[in-house]
């Protein structure tokens, strides 16, 4: 009896323990595994099937890959209604709005870079498009960082804010986005490094 009581209770600690619905994984198998931290309201984020999420109106997720500072971030957007999403990197998510950032906004009316709330440019020709998917790639190297949109150049700049392990992500207000072909690798300057 005494056994039935402990292993009753060993397995209501492990699921008790396992049982976090603000946390997904994305990647599991590639060499770089991507965690998921639902930010916002529960219902807000929804991790679907594969490698995609989706973001509702209000929705705030933090990804990230432990160890991995010098971050190249390519995903596909698609704003399926509203006016578009707010990425994050350079930051962290604990706090993350009394913590210093790179924010930027992809949106219907153009693109906006800011370092913390200073504007650092402003892109009217690279517009998101109601259920047009997007690419957008964000790259850390050292102290210079770019975000390009499919083909297009929205920003290449220094700063001094430090590299961090996350890309969080925001929908823009009344807006449904989702996330697909999220992958995240090692950027290196002159290639990647040998063992």
């Amino acid at each position: 009896m005494k056994i039935i009581i402990e292993s009753i209770i060993a397995i209501c600690v492990i699921i008790a323990t396992s049982c976090t619905p603000d946390q997904y994984r994305l990647n599991e198998s590639a060499e770089y595994p991507i965690a998921g931290l639902i930010m916002s309201d529960l219902d807000s984020v929804m991790k679907l099937k594969g490698n995609e999420i989706m973001l509702y109106p209000g929705g705030l997720t933090a990804l990230r890959s432990e160890g991995m500072t010098q971050l190249h971030a390519d995903i596909s957007t698609q704003i399926i209604s509203g006016e578009g999403i707010t990425m994050y990197f350079r930051t962290v998510s604990d706090k993350m709005e009394q913590k210093n950032y790179i924010r930027f906004n992809y949106s219907t009316n153009g693109c906006k870079v800011f370092e913390n709330k200073d504007l650092l440019v402003s892109v009217d020709s690279i517009k998101a498009k109601i259920g047009q998917l997007a690419r957008v790639q964000i790259r850390n190297d050292g102290v210079i960082y770019t975000i390009t949109v499919d083909c297009d150049t929205v920003i290449r700049y220094r700063t001094n804010l430090p590299a961090t392990e996350y890309l969080i992500l925001s929908s823009m207000k009344n807006s449904k986005i989702k996330i697909s072909g999220i992958n995240f690798d090692e950027e290196y300057l002159f290639g990647k490094m040998k063992d």
